[in-house]
């Protein structure tokens, strides 16, 4: 009898009897068990799941399972789901809840568990990640609106302690300089919240500064379409009264009104490209420090247009009226 003919009757008495493999007994024995785990910070958000797919895609391709978590941003519950997965014997840990200088990182890092990061990086020596260009992808929003013809640009930033609310800001800051905008800090805010109801606040706080700013680099869709939100409120159209520009081009931002100009990321390939890198940290444990940055690129719609003659309004300064009596 011939050896595949073996193996196939091997595998049908197996199924016949319902049988299948310890791999909890076989990670226990060769300590492997061919589980990757993965923590992000809001599987509401758009721009998750599609990483989601491509880590799970990659992995399964290898051989491996992948076991997520939610965490909603909360650093206790990360500090849990860290420690369950490594009581689980996972094999390494893809993380996209990392925060500047973390402790999470820290202690995978002194544990020997192989790791890279997704979406955010951090400040740590020695960290595998997988991101977007911020710095890039802000540039080109801000030269776009430049080129309109737009010098009073506002930017809401976001949570500054994490690598894409520094970076963006950062990015912002010399993106305007460079190009001859002018700038005052008047026209800086950031959200504590990558939301549409952080955006909002924050779109009414810049109002209440009377700035005259015309257009808007938001640090993320999210916070983009509570500025958009904010602007129907106080009956400011866009682009005519204020420009606005998002950042990840989520679904549907090219259906709302009006469509919204963002920086495209590739969310499914850094899922991809995260687990690819994480497999091979995890057969070369010395390998370390290595980061991939994805370029984005600018998606043009009708959120940005030609500013107002005047720089401002009349529908603008009857808003800034009203936030000023608000505030």
């Amino acid at each position: 009898m011939l050896a595949s003919e073996q193996v196939a009757r091997v595998v049908a008495v197996a199924e016949a009897l319902g049988y299948y493999p310890n791999r909890l007994a076989y990670a226990l024995k060769k300590r492997k068990s061919f589980t990757v785990g993965a923590i992000i910070p809001d599987l509401n958000n758009p721009v998750f799941p599609p990483m989601m797919r491509g880590i799970q895609d990659e992995l399964d391709a290898q051989g491996y399972t992948l076991v997520a978590a939610n965490s909603d941003h909360d650093l206790a519950y990360e500090k849990r789901a860290v420690n369950k997965m490594r009581e689980s014997l996972v094999d390494g840990l893809i993380l996209a809840t990392a925060r500047l200088g973390d402790v999470q990182v820290d202690q995978c890092l002194q544990n020997g568990l192989p790791l890279v990061l997704i979406n955010r990086t951090t400040n740590q020596p020695g960290v595998n990640a997988v991101v977007n260009d911020d710095a890039a992808g802000i540039s080109l929003a801000v030269e776009h609106l430049v080129g309109l013809g737009h010098r009073r640009i506002a930017h809401i930033g976001g949570v500054l302690d994490t690598s894409t609310g520094v970076e963006r800001c950062k990015a912002f800051l010399e993106s305007v300089g460079s190009c001859g905008a002018e700038f005052d800090d008047r026209l800086l805010v950031f959200v504590d919240q990558v939301t549409p109801e952080a955006g909002k606040k924050a779109f009414a706080m810049l109002l209440g500064r009377n700035t005259g700013f015309t257009a808007v680099v938001a640090m993320s869709d999210q916070v983009a379409i509570g500025c958009l939100d904010m602007m129907k409120e106080e009956g400011l159209r866009c682009p005519e009264d204020v420009s606005i520009t998002g950042f990840n081009d989520i679904p549907l931002v090219d259906r709302i009104d009006p469509p919204l100009t963002t920086l495209s990321i590739q969310s499914r390939r850094m899922g991809s490209e995260a687990a690819k890198l994480l497999i091979h940290v995890m057969g070369n444990k010395e390998h370390s420090g290595e980061v991939i940055k994805l370029q984005p690129s600018l998606v043009i719609r009708s959120s940005t247009g030609v500013p107002s003659i005047g720089s401002s309004s009349e529908a603008v300064k009857q808003a800034v009226v009203n936030q000023s009596r608000i505030r």
